[in-house]
């Protein structure tokens, strides 16, 4: 029997799937990419396996499976199909599902609540909201005047990474210790409020880290038409992007960067984390051909 059954075709996946292989671990998937995987229809898998393996963000739209085939298996038929005793992994995990497993005995963790994960992930974040920076903006990151809103996990390593790039950034935190943090590590600081009392935003640059809505019609009026903004938020994030849009201000929602960007190492992130939860047992050195069912 697979101890493992792995959905979903983002890239972090894929290569969750390719470690489970190294480490010799019994596990099914819903696509035939491998000829060396075992392949089992959804169904059958989510019958058979007691660890199921749902992708990073388990869902868009809160209606269906992110990357299912189709996008078409809705939270509601997928919870139909989960039984007592298995455990379940996901990425932010929407609350009709952690109330169905709490009422059905189904053990679950969210990657998005374990402090390992995300603490690992902001570095990938970081890496490639810099990335995106670079890309979409015409001028350099040195020298130019930046924003950070929030000095969380993420907000504190993005602010590293920019630094060292010699951005002038200032750093925008409303928690007193984090902005204390933020002064002690050598960053201009200004408090949300602080905002209302400028006239001019002069940043050509402002990353969100704040899932919140910071930057609507009246801050984002007061900057330049020139600036870049990267919200690397979590839903609902932090920009008035039909603002942007209407005012040809370049505005770029940056979800799942660590999956975009460096899958292979964001996977190696999940996989330690299953591994710490959930007792493994390899399967024995002889491998056999794959089979469908």
């Amino acid at each position: 029997m697979c101890q493992f059954f792995i959905f979903g075709s983002d890239p972090r996946q894929l290569y969750l799937a390719e470690i489970l292989a190294e480490k010799r671990l019994p596990f099914a998937s819903s696509y035939e990419t491998n000829p060396r995987w075992t392949y089992l229809s959804f169904e059958k898998a989510m019958e058979t396996c007691p660890v199921i393996l749902a992708p990073l963000p388990f869902t868009r739209n809160q209606k269906t499976i992110f990357k299912t085939p189709g996008d078409g298996l809705s939270i509601l038929d997928f919870c139909s199909m989960l039984r007592p005793g298995q455990t379940l992994f996901g990425g932010s995990l929407p609350p009709v599902v952690t109330s169905f497993c709490r009422e059905n005995q189904i053990t679950f963790f969210d990657y998005m609540e374990l402090e390992e994960v995300c603490i690992e992930n902001a570095v990938a974040t970081a890496e490639g909201a810099v990335c995106e920076a670079i890309r979409i903006s015409p001028g350099t990151l040195q020298g130019s005047a930046g924003l950070l809103a929030g000095y969380g996990r993420c907000g504190r390593v993005l602010a590293r990474k920019l630094k060292a790039l010699d951005m002038k950034l200032t750093v925008m935190e409303k928690n007193p210790e984090k902005l204390a943090l933020a002064k002690a590590d050598g960053f201009s600081v200004i408090r949300p409020e602080a905002l209302d009392a400028l006239s001019s935003l002069h940043w050509q640059y402002l990353f969100n880290t704040v899932p919140a809505p910071l930057f609507g019609k009246e801050q984002l009026s007061r900057m330049p038409k020139s600036v870049t903004i990267l919200d690397i938020a979590s839903a609902p994030g932090g920009v008035d992007f039909d603002f942007c849009r209407s005012t040809g201000r370049c505005a770029l929602l940056c979800p799942g960067l660590p999956g975009r960007f460096a899958p292979k190492a964001a996977a190696q992130v999940l996989a330690d984390a299953v591994f710490r939860r959930v007792p493994i047992s390899p399967s024995p050195k002889e491998t056999t051909s794959a089979q469908t069912i």
